[in-house]
């Protein structure tokens, strides 16, 4: 996979491919829905470095769920309307879905989503699923297809938690 459409040195940011590890995240379940409040709060203020970084003027962002959750995609949005207004995310053509929201659009920066953490909200231990089909294979070429210029992924599991054998 090649999930960066840089076009030259100028127009490119530094470090195309990024990872940020949050920790003590934990996940909230509402029945079958997770939500991850830690990390929506570590995108917040990833976008607000983005915003204070000359790097990124004009760049636009896109924040994709990599585990199809509703509670922490509208939490993002919600948060990002409180911590920045309409006019920013106007202006940044700010996007927030999962994959399937992103099929045919692109963005210069776009920002992965994890969702899972391996704790929950009681402290026991979140038994997450490995995603291993193929379908969740397509879905993770999309979402790192997306990006034109970098792509950050936020995520609250480190890889040796992770199955060998999942796509995420």
């Amino acid at each position: 996979i090649n999930p960066l459409k840089v076009r030259n040195k100028e127009h490119t940011i530094e470090k195309p491919i990024k990872t940020i590890y949050v920790p003590n995240a934990v996940v909230k379940k509402a029945g079958a829905k997770i939500g991850n409040q830690k990390e929506c709060e570590r995108i917040i203020s990833l976008i607000e470095e983005i915003a204070n970084d000359k790097t990124y003027d004009g760049k636009t962002i896109g924040i994709i769920a990599l585990q199809n959750s509703d509670v922490y995609i509208k939490k993002l949005i919600d948060m990002t309307m409180k911590s920045f207004g309409e006019k920013f995310i106007k202006e940044r053509k700010i996007k927030i879905g999962n994959t399937y929201d992103f099929q045919g659009d692109e963005r210069d920066v776009i920002i992965l989503g994890m969702v899972i953490s391996s704790i929950d909200t009681e402290g026991e231990k979140y038994h997450f699923q490995p995603l291993t089909k193929l379908e969740f294979d397509r879905s993770f070429n999309v979402a790192a297809s997306r990006a034109k210029e970098q792509m950050i992924l936020v995520h609250s599991v480190t890889l040796e938690e992770l199955n060998p054998n999942c796509n995420r």
